[in-house]
């Protein structure tokens, strides 16, 4: 157990104390450490927009607007691109749902930015064994509706999920792990998950499909929440109006004494970036994320609008069909990968903000590893590389892009001429999303590359066998690596953190050198941009992680 013990230790002591957290914050004035603040009012508001090519960059050291103390009141607008769901174990708008159900509901544990496990509804945990989780709860905890938050409702809440009949499509993560619950007591409740999995915790009980429902609500709803959610979190449902808004007001018997600060928080349903950009200059909404790098030196030449920029969790990528030639051989991989100058992309199509990739892992992820670095930009190595591969004169190619990244699209016309330098012709056709995805995940043989964006699973294990083990369940590679797939494996058995932090290492390192399953040009970052009323905002890890729990409008 020693191991396994010394896995929960440093998790535990990774995570900030609230006060912490709000002390961390205060050195930016909105719990913005890291982040890159642009337009920031100790910088003069510029006469009008900067170059697109020169962003003004205002260090994230220097405080931004704050208020001398939080402020009760007020609605708070977020204009957001997609309908979200108010039912943790059912879907409506992907990754966006993580917005509403954050703040409708509580989670037993937390993720904070570093992916690490922090508490929530669950104040201490342990594993006695590599299939047992047990966790020790908040008590006092009320749902919106009066009900209780103990053992029984934690329970009820998983049994729902991992029920045979329920077809929630969020569901399918308890249900794979879950084997059995127990109450043990009001406040203590166990678990038993089928296999050894470290991160269960990140994935099941911090993750979106982990907002614990009320156990009175799914039998007055015919067992569907989408529209009217009940959890314990700082907001309560108000109004769901699809393709308009979504309502939510203050909550006043949440547990965190003295939040919410805001009285309501309302999200206008608006697709279309431009109008989302338009609606903030005017003041008409408060919030937007999903910013483009194109968008910055507009916004930032508003006075009233702070740009934030924060490192991100994905990355962009060419994927590579390995199944057939020309990227079944390692040298064809490579050629590509000496062949392209990622620099030269982050500056001209991100600005410099999106940093040019080295591993797999981001610098925000505990996995991530400095030493790990990506091929150089050298095109007479990418020459040896295509003899080597048996294609001394070149090779053709071609790839896929989805139309609703233009950046992606603009990337893939840089690649092609760069190529084109070393003799390999790239092709490529534009699709709509969906497209994009099925021929990724069901049609590879339709292509032999793809040019997207990856790493939407955070966790560190789940992104690596995720995407780039023979069978991960969304790269659909379908090629072995027995080297890999043996760490991958041992990642996946041990609870100790330095050991899992280890064997991913030493997997991220042999995907990089063998340019395996996919190349990554750029890490991307969050950008998202408020009027500078807004205080003390913080956003979570992932890129829809938008939090307002403890959010203050300055009068």
């Amino acid at each position: 157990m020693e191991g396994e013990n010394n896995y929960w230790t440093s998790v535990w002591q990774r995570r900030l104390s609230r006060r912490q957290t709000l002390t961390l914050a205060g050195k930016v004035g909105m719990g913005l450490a890291g982040a890159t603040l642009l337009g920031c009012a100790a910088a003069p508001a510029p006469t009008q927009a900067p170059s697109a090519g020169t962003p003004r960059v205002t260090p994230a050291a220097q405080p931004t607007p704050t208020a001398a103390k939080p402020v009760y009141g007020g609605t708070l607008i977020h204009a957001i691109g997609s309908n979200m769901t108010e039912d943790p174990g059912i879907s409506i708008g992907g990754g966006y749902d993580q917005v509403t159900v954050y703040h409708l509901y509580n989670t037993l544990l937390h993720l904070s930015k570093k992916i690490t496990l922090e508490p929530e509804l669950a104040l201490s945990w342990e594993n006695p064994d590599k299939t047992t989780f047990i966790y020790k709860l908040r008590k006092g905890v009320k749902f919106h509706d009066g009900a209780d938050f103990n053992a029984q409702a934690v329970k009820a809440n998983f049994d729902r999920l991992i029920d045979k009949d329920f077809t929630g499509t969020a569901a399918s993560e308890a249900r794979n792990n879950i084997k059995a619950m127990e109450v043990v007591d009001e406040a203590t409740v166990k678990f038993t998950i089928k296999a050894t999995n470290p991160e269960f915790a990140a994935n099941v009980l911090a993750g979106t499909s982990g907002g614990i429902v009320s156990p009175q609500a799914p039998a007055k709803s015919n067992n569907d929440l989408r529209q009217r959610g009940v959890g314990s979190g700082p907001f309560q449902a108000a109004e769901w109006s699809m393709d308009s808004h979504i309502t939510m007001k203050k909550f006043p018997g949440y547990w965190d004494t003295g939040l919410p600060y805001l009285d309501q928080i309302t999200w206008k349903i608006t697709p279309d970036g431009t109008v989302r950009m338009t609606t903030l200059r005017t003041g008409d909404v408060q919030f937007i994320m999903d910013v483009e790098v194109k968008d910055i030196a507009n916004l930032q030449a508003d006075p009233n609008v702070t740009v934030v920029v924060e490192p991100g969790v994905k990355r962009n990528v060419v994927h590579f069909n390995m199944r057939k030639e020309p990227f079944s051989k390692k040298a064809a991989r490579q050629a590509v990968a000496y062949a392209v100058d990622r620099q030269a992309i982050s500056d001209a199509v991100y600005k410099g903000i999106f940093k040019p990739a080295e591993g797999i892992y981001p610098p925000t992820s505990w996995a991530h590893d400095p030493t790990i670095k990506n091929y150089p930009y050298d095109l007479q190595k990418a020459k040896e590389k295509l003899a080597e591969a048996g294609y001394p004169n070149g090779f053709e190619f071609k790839a896929v892009v989805a139309s609703a990244r233009p950046d992606e699209v603009q990337t893939s016309e840089i690649i092609k001429d760069q190529l084109a330098k070393v003799g390999i012709k790239m092709t490529f056709s534009i699709h709509d999303q969906p497209t994009v995805l099925d021929i990724w995940q069901k049609d590879i043989e339709k292509t032999d590359a793809i040019v997207t964006s990856a790493g939407h699973a955070m966790e560190p294990i789940r992104l690596i066998d995720r995407y780039y083990t023979k069978n991960g369940s969304y790269a659909n590679i379908k090629v072995d690596f027995p080297e890999l797939e043996a760490l991958v494996a041992k990642a996946k058995e041990t609870y100790d953190l330095e050991e899992q932090r280890r064997y991913l290492n030493q997997a991220d390192r042999l995907v990089t050198e063998n340019v395996w399953a996919e190349w990554a040009w750029v890490y991307e970052a969050k950008i998202f941009a408020f009027r500078k009323n807004v205080m003390n905002y913080e956003h979570g890890p992932h890129p829809f992680h938008a939090r307002f729990r403890k959010v203050w409008l300055a009068k």
